[in-house]
């Protein structure tokens, strides 16, 4: 329901009216909405995103049998192979319900070989097949009736076949520092053999698979199944040539969507992974595990946060799998909360109605900004549980202003203990319709071999569809240097052979605008040199007052006990954030002076000699003495819908008589009081304005939006206009603050969910300005 409320509400006022009568003028049949023409898929892996909304059904096309006699519109796509082998297709990220099927034949009817509705509980598709030699596959994507599609992204891939059914044939993982494993394979046939151990966590497992891993050093590591279709368990095992002690176990349940845990390993032990699994035959859709190990990321509380960097939007896809709780607890967190991590952004100018959402994100996120001021956090703002159009998962958003020179911390966690691929996006509305989802991700290679990056694109939170065609380019270097383009138009990248450690990032554009990945590290291990030293004390953060210095240092030792530095060391320091090349200070020298600073900037060190370079971790050099701005969730609109900047705040509260305590839920029979404070905007204190109240009431039998008409005393149902709108308060002079009380009562026979927006009509100009996040409250019997 908040979904369609926020995005009725606010797609209205930004006047998305006029892109939606040009997005149905624009929208042609895809071109392989026929069997014919269907897409050839030459290379695997694939992967394809594309607007399908006008797709349709050809005549003799026959439903798939999984789709219970319930489909739209529909694609096709063509693929053969000369050899046999397993093939996995997934709809991961499409934006809307879809129906995956595999076919045979040339000409309708074709005869189904596989098909799948709903792969673990979500609205997207995912299957496995065996694939024939020299045997034509078509693959059918459809959407429901009454969900045309939208956005669709096939991945298609082949999957590693099933080897490691006990644990002495386990599969070998590569020992490395800087560890980032993947595998898909089918665990369909896969089996529980009498003499292997059974987890503490899944004592009834059915199947499992086996991996073997010994560290070359002690390690963090952080495991997931992440993208499997069925229920799964992960362990670790702890023996030299077989399992024998349990590490650690986790399983898959209501409450998080994959198994996922975190071990402290050492170097030189070895590991046993073993991954259960529950798998249900009748799915049609085959057993298919991903396994991801990584290391945790290190942004987990204040101190360590992420820097957001400009120009924006900015956006970034991260893992929280593995990562600590905080302990801090926003105030809009009804549930128990784990798994946070934390990011830090400071303007350089100011920003008015700044969107921060999760949307992309693979789990139950809540959001909240926080600024700190004497050692003390104090919040600004708070979100759990906004619906965006996509049937991922419940992502969270808030919309504000945010002041120059201003520090601001961004906490984002998981509810109920969820954690999962986290996409973080920081940016203006309508700047673009789409948004990337999944960054390339840094890799680790050997001498000489080649290393494969892609990207994911989606549409901005609150968009409907993104804008075709999409431009991908590919460079070598650092984030923003276009000088060494790479690769082609593709969301897929191949490296050359590389002998060195090199970074790369990619450049999506449409019409709407541009988005720029972050720039990734391709790690080359081995080969004839390696460098002979390495950073061994860090850049401190430090805190100073306005107009002071700071003093920054960096201290370099040997790589190993028996490795000679080469001299001389070479030292270049940079303000900004650690890999911007952009401003160099200082002189060569461990040790950097930074001016008489103003305001919070960031700095880091390159050290370098014949046989490398390394770069330090970015230097946080905090500014005090600046207050921090007002909260505020408002934005506005006036009468020709031009978006207007606003510093009102607009709260609502609903608490319970009894104890005078804040709720999300009550019954009929509780007595509640439902009022609402405006922190008008200061250029606004002393004028004419009405009131207005929105409310949306959705029960099992169906929702509706009103608006509250005080004269009348009366409810009508909202047309979505600003003429509309029905003053709650009529002509009232507004103060610095305004106290509305609204209800105080049972609310006996109004069973169901309630959203109010609260927000007031200026009678000079007609300009509406509104709180973005609602009051929510559920009534039950």
């Amino acid at each position: 329901m908040i979904n369609n409320v926020l995005t009725r509400w606010t797609t209205f006022v930004v006047g998305c009216i006029v892109g939606i009568l040009a997005y149905s003028n624009a929208v042609a049949a895809p071109s392989h909405d026929n069997l014919d023409r269907a897409t050839l898929i030459n290379n695997l892996p694939f992967s394809e995103r594309i607007n399908v909304a006008a797709a349709t059904l050809e005549t003799g096309e026959l439903k798939p049998s999984c789709s219970g006699d319930r489909v739209g519109g529909s694609v096709w796509y063509r693929y053969v192979t000369f050899e046999e082998r397993e093939v996995t297709l997934d709809t991961i990220d499409s934006d809307y319900d879809t129906i995956l099927s595999v076919w045979q034949g040339n000409t309708h009817p074709l005869s189904e070989v596989a098909c799948n509705d709903d792969s673990a509980g979500s609205p997207q598709a995912q299957l496995s097949f065996t694939a024939k030699p020299n045997t034509v596959y078509f693959f059918n994507i459809s959407s429901l009736p009454q969900d045309a599609g939208r956005n669709l992204v096939l991945n298609v891939a082949q999957a590693q076949q099933l080897t490691n059914d006990n644990f002495f044939s386990a599969v070998v993982i590569p020992a490395s520092s800087s560890i980032s494993y993947q595998r898909q394979q089918i665990v369909t046939a896969a089996t529980l053999s009498p003499d292997e151990p059974r987890p503490s966590c899944d004592p009834d497992i059915e199947s499992s698979v086996w991996y073997r891993y010994t560290p070359n050093q002690t390690q963090s590591l952080a495991i997931d199944t992440a993208g499997s279709n069925h229920d799964t368990s992960l362990t670790i095992w702890s023996g030299q040539s077989s399992p024998t002690r349990e590490i650690a176990c986790s399983r898959t349940n209501g409450l998080v969507s994959q198994a996922a845990l975190r071990a402290e390993l050492e170097g030189g032990v070895t590991y046993w992974l073993q991954v259960g699994g529950r798998y249900l035959p009748e799915t049609g859709s085959g057993a298919i595990l991903q396994l991801s190990l990584r290391i945790p990321v290190s942004n987990t509380n204040v101190d360590t946060a992420r820097s957001v960097t400009e120009p924006l939007p900015y956006q970034v896809q991260l893992s929280s799998v593995g990562t600590d709780f905080s302990g801090i607890s926003p105030r809009c967190a009804l549930d128990e909360l784990g798994h946070d991590v934390w990011f830090e952004y400071t303007p350089t100018v100011d920003q008015r109605n700044i969107r921060i959402n999760t949307v992309g994100s693979r789990y139950d996120t809540l959001l909240a900004v926080w600024t700190m001021q004497d050692g003390k956090l104090t919040q600004l703002a708070c979100n759990d549980n906004y619906v965006t159009d996509s049937f991922s998962q419940v992502t969270s958003q808030v919309t504000m202003s945010l002041t120059a020179k201003t520090r601001y911390y961004l906490q984002v966690a998981g509810v109920m203990g969820a954690s999962g691929d986290l996409v973080l996006t920081v940016g203006e509305p309508g700047r673009r319709d789409f948004v990337i989802t999944r960054s390339p991700v840094n890799q680790t290679i050997q001498y000489q071999e080649t290393a494969t990056l892609s990207v994911r694109i989606g549409p901005m939170a609150g968009i409907s569809y993104v804008s075709e065609p999409l431009v991908y380019r590919w460079y070598q270097g650092k984030r923003g240097n276009t000088t060494r383009p790479v690769g082609e138009n593709s969301p897929r990248f191949t490296t050359p052979a590389l002998e060195k450690t090199t970074q790369y990032w990619v450049q999506v554009s449409n019409t709407t605008g541009v988005q720029s990945s972050e720039q990734v590290t391709i790690t080359v291990e081995g080969g004839p040199v390696q460098r002979d030293f390495l950073i061994t004390r860090q850049p401190a953060n430090q805190t100073i007052q306005v107009n002071e210095t700071a003093t920054l240092s960096v201290r370099v030792g040997p790589a190993t006990a028996q490795t000679q530095m080469s001299e001389p060391l070479s030292y270049r320091w940079y303000q900004g954030a650690r890999g911007d090349t952009s401003t160099p200070v200082g002189e060569d020298s461990n040790n950097f002076v930074t001016p008489a600073l103003t305001r919070t900037t960031t700095y880091w060190v390159q050290v370098s000699n014949e046989t490398g370079s390394q770069n330090s971790s970015t230097a946080l050099v905090t500014v005090e003495g600046e207050l921090p701005p007002p909260p505020s969730n408002g934005t506005g609109v006036n009468t020709s819908l031009d978006i207007l900047e606003t510093t009102a705040n607009f709260t609502g509260f609903f608490i319970k008589a009894a104890d005078q305590q804040t709720a999300r839920e009550v019954s009929q029979n509780e007595t509640v009081e439902i009022s609402f404070m405006i922190n008008t905007d200061t250029r606004h204190v002393g004028e004419l304005a009405d009131v207005i109240l929105v409310g949306i009431y959705r029960t099992q039998e169906g929702e509706g939006i009103y608006v509250f008409d005080a004269k009348n005393g009366t409810w009508p149902i909202w047309d979505i206009t600003l003429e509309g709108l029905k003053p709650m308060q009529a002509d009232v002079t507004l103060g610095a603050n305004l106290a509305i009380p609204l209800f105080k009562g049972e609310l006996q026979g109004l069973v169901g969910d309630f959203t109010f927006f609260i927000g007031y009509v200026l009678k000079s100009d007609g300009s509406l300005f509104f709180g973005t996040e609602p009051l929510t409250f559920t009534v039950t019997p």
